[in-house]
């Protein structure tokens, strides 16, 4: 992905990677992970620079135990990693005021990246209300439509997910 100055060349782009490690956000080890150099505990993220070096010691140790020598080595090159908590939220309807206010995409629900339907989703929902608008289809199908993509979709990515985590080590 471009670097600074929106450069893509060796070595001044950067590299975005995922790696999953699941905590619950309301465990010990998450808290200790998300409190960073100053002794701040983030929510969600955990901005480049500032996570504590022993944290960031460990996290690469793990890495050497329960990945590929490449997908560690990769680890271990980063300079200023940053976390993100993974969050996912389907409402129980994207509706409301009689059809007044339509919850689509990100605003009715959020999967995980590795089900990799977010931009899909708004899609989806932007093409349905479209024969909703020209009289082919009602708002309730519509809302129906959505909430099965949404838990399909999720069902997906916590699948996508268990099997990449049986795949470290």
């Amino acid at each position: 992905m471009p670097g600074h100055n929106t450069t893509i060349e060796y070595p001044h782009r950067l590299r975005n990677w995922v790696w999953y490690l699941p905590y619950p956000l309301d465990s010990e080890d998450f808290n200790n992970i998300m409190t960073d150099i100053h002794n701040v505990t983030h929510r969600y993220t955990l901005p480049a620079g500032l996570i504590r070096p022993e944290i960031w010691t460990a996290q690469k140790d793990t890495a050497k135990q329960r990945l590929d020598t490449n997908s560690a080595n990769l680890i271990g090159l980063a300079e200023q990693p940053f976390i993100q908590a993974i969050t996912e939220v389907v409402c129980d309807r994207c509706q409301f005021l009689d059809g007044k206010v339509l919850l689509v995409g990100d605003a009715f629900s959020t999967f995980r990246p590795l089900s990799g339907q977010g931009t899909n989703q708004g899609a989806k929902g932007a093409m349905a209300l479209k024969e909703v608008f020209a009289g082919e289809s009602t708002l309730g199908s519509w809302e129906s439509s959505m909430k099965e993509y949404a838990e399909k979709t999720q069902a997906y990515g916590i699948e996508r997910e268990r099997q990449a985590q049986l795949h470290q080590g």
